[in-house]
């Protein structure tokens, strides 16, 4: 199991007929700093979110990890345009798939694990 921490993260909401259902995914940016080049990694789907002290823990279909900080849920330059560049890839597909950013707040019914209540 990989764990990730991405300097810059949004959500990517895959929707349309092909795919079905809608599908989340973390779509992440790392900055390469001045010997090294910015990179991006999309997780395999999100599975579960867990709140933690600087934000959220993502779990993936791979059972790989994001830890992603409140702050830092943005596209980077670099990021912004690989996320154009899928989309447009979507479009070019001929296919129905759609692909926008949402907010994590606008799924964390979904995918949040709740804690049990031991006193309920």
């Amino acid at each position: 199991m990989s764990i990730y921490t991405p300097d810059r993260w949004v959500i990517v909401k895959l929707s349309g007929d092909t795919v079905g259902q809608p599908y989340y995914r973390v779509l992440g940016g790392w900055f390469g700093g001045y010997l090294g080049s910015d990179s991006w990694r999309m997780n395999s789907g999100i599975t579960k979110i867990t709140k933690t002290d600087y934000g959220y823990e993502i779990f993936g279909e791979s059972g790989s990890s994001y830890q992603c900080h409140t702050a830092t849920e943005r596209l980077s330059n670099y990021t912004a345009s690989i996320f154009g560049s899928l989309k447009q890839q979507a479009i070019d597909s001929g296919k129905d798939i759609k692909l926008e950013i949402v907010n994590i707040d606008t799924i964390l019914d979904q995918f949040m694990e709740v804690e049990n209540d031991p006193q309920a």
